[in-house]
């Protein structure tokens, strides 16, 4: 399953100066995103539908409009937009192949190739770089979210399971 094609990251993402093995550098990085940001964020039971959807096609209205994003009605009448869960991918994407770069760990330190020679990488600036993207991803799975909880009150989606809950429990010892 093609999550996320070579021409939607490519038109999705910030433009990038060098091209990436898209095989190599990219679909690996789509899946290891889908599985530990977004199913840990949405919870196993959405994650699974959103996967059936993007598998098959066919489903609900409102997964359609909460992968590529577009417009919505409220419940109370008022309408929003939304870019998508697909962009938060591209920028969760994005930003762990910042993080990781063209570099690779040597004796020396971590360092970067550039042309012929290599240099030391900047992990301050490299750092700052991948939580900057990765908070624009953030912000826009936050948009989902508020869509799926506007979605789930216009009974568009299927409401048998909640997001993901957190349950703490207290266990006392005398």
């Amino acid at each position: 399953m093609e999550v996320i094609s070579r021409d939607d990251f490519y038109s999705l993402a910030p433009k990038m100066s060098k091209e990436i093995e898209w095989e190599d550098e990219v679909v690996p990085v789509v899946d290891v995103i889908m599985q530990m940001e977004i199913k840990q964020q949405l919870g196993n039971f959405k994650y699974m539908e959103i996967v059936k959807w993007l598998e098959t096609g066919d489903g609900i209205e409102c997964l359609e409009v909460l992968w590529n994003g577009g417009k919505y009605e409220d419940s109370c009448g008022e309408t929003g937009i939304i870019d998508g869960m697909k962009k938060a991918v591209v920028y969760y994407v994005y930003a762990h192949l910042i993080k990781r770069g063209n570099s690779y760990f040597a004796q020396t330190g971590y360092r970067q190739f550039n042309d012929e020679y290599t240099i030391l990488t900047s992990d301050k600036m490299t750092e700052s770089n991948y939580q900057y993207y990765k908070s624009i991803a953030d912000s826009y799975m936050a948009d989902c979210f508020q869509y799926i909880r506007t979605c789930k009150s216009l009974n568009k989606c299927s409401t048998e399971k909640n997001l993901r809950s957190k349950k703490i429990y207290v266990i006392k010892s005398e």
